[in-house]
């Protein structure tokens, strides 16, 4: 996979998966240096005990 299809895939992954945990409150994100770091907040830790009771 090139440098490009791989940034395409990430910018795709932000858009429409990342963004809207992030406007849920489920994850939040830091920026450190040139580096993202993604967070689970404690609602976002609720819901995924949530759904691993479930299955």
């Amino acid at each position: 996979m090139s440098r490009q299809q791989k940034q395409k895939l990430i910018t795709k992954i932000n858009r429409r998966v990342l963004e809207k945990l992030e406007a849920k409150g489920y994850i939040e994100r830091d920026k450190v240096g040139r580096n993202t770091i993604l967070r689970l907040t404690e609602l976002g830790e609720f819901f995924a005990l949530l759904e691993t009771g479930l299955n």
